[in-house]
């Protein structure tokens, strides 16, 4: 039976940490791009062991095809990315996005999804130890402070981050069960638009490191799958705007189910 863990030590540990260092990386990035805690990640460069489903965010944070003296990739021994069974993928990759998108963007969907819920998940455990109201701002490392829209900071408590993670697994579930043929917009509100962007974002980061095609165009693609107009990620995250109470991208109406979300529909009045 193949072991469950690859084996750390001195040796190993200090690979890990000189790494980080070489990449400029503190132990709070370097955790947080491997979806791990910053605890854990201390462990490691303490020479424990990693367990296997974590390798693969431990190569995506330090730029590694495989982790030292291990032999363990971030797939099968030497393969490429778009060369990992898609087993490992697990119950996130979509036939559909094969078909319509081509494989390795069906691979970079499941992987950004297989990240994000983990992010979510611990973001989730770290808030669910602190104060009612406490938001993601008031956590001393936090995976998503910095990837979501500024303006609403202060509403990034429990509550949010769980309807989120419920958010990110109906559109997973909608996108892997998906069977129809043609091109067709995935997302159905503005929080479903975030989340979507989220996971590719994260997909991107996991396919560059291991030097796929996939992460060339991964912003183009976003919007093939919300619809070739869609400004709504850019419009969130614009510098220079302020979204007004009432407008559709308002936090207060992330969740608001719509056929089809846009920017221009977005300034009308409710």
């Amino acid at each position: 039976m193949t072991p469950k863990v690859v084996s750390g030590g001195p040796e190993f540990g200090s690979s890990l940490r000189r790494r980080r260092e070489a990449l400029g990386l503190t132990i709070e990035e370097a955790a947080r791009a491997a979806s791990v805690g910053s605890e854990t990640w201390r462990r490691y460069e303490a020479g424990s062991s990693v367990r296997r489903d974590k390798v693969r965010g431990i190569c995506v944070a330090l730029r590694w095809r495989s982790l030292p003296e291990s032999g363990e990739s971030t797939g099968d021994s030497d393969e490429r990315w778009e060369d990992f069974p898609k087993a490992k993928f697990d119950d996130s990759y979509s036939a559909w996005l094969e078909r319509e998108f081509g494989e390795s963007r069906a691979r970079l969907f499941a992987s950004g999804c297989d990240i994000f819920r983990d992010q979510l998940s611990d973001e989730l455990s770290r808030l669910g130890k602190q104060p009612r109201g406490t938001h993601l701002g008031e956590l001393d490392v936090s995976w998503l402070e910095g990837s979501l829209p500024a303006q609403w900071l202060p509403r990034y408590d429990y509550d949010f981050v769980f309807r989120l993670h419920c958010t990110v697994e109906g559109l997973r579930q909608r996108v892997v069960r998906a069977e129809g043929g043609g091109m067709e917009c995935v997302t159905r509100s503005v929080a479903e638009d975030l989340a979507l962007h989220l996971i590719l974002e994260r997909g991107m980061v996991s396919a560059e490191a291991a030097g796929s095609s996939a992460a060339e165009d991964w912003d183009e693609w976003e919007y093939e799958l919300n619809g070739e107009d869609d400004e709504v990620i850019p419009a969130l995250f614009s510098k220079s705007s302020y979204v007004e109470q009432g407008s559709r991208l308002h936090f207060d109406r992330w969740f608001e189910v719509v056929d089809y979300v846009s920017a221009d529909e977005a300034d009308e009045p409710a």
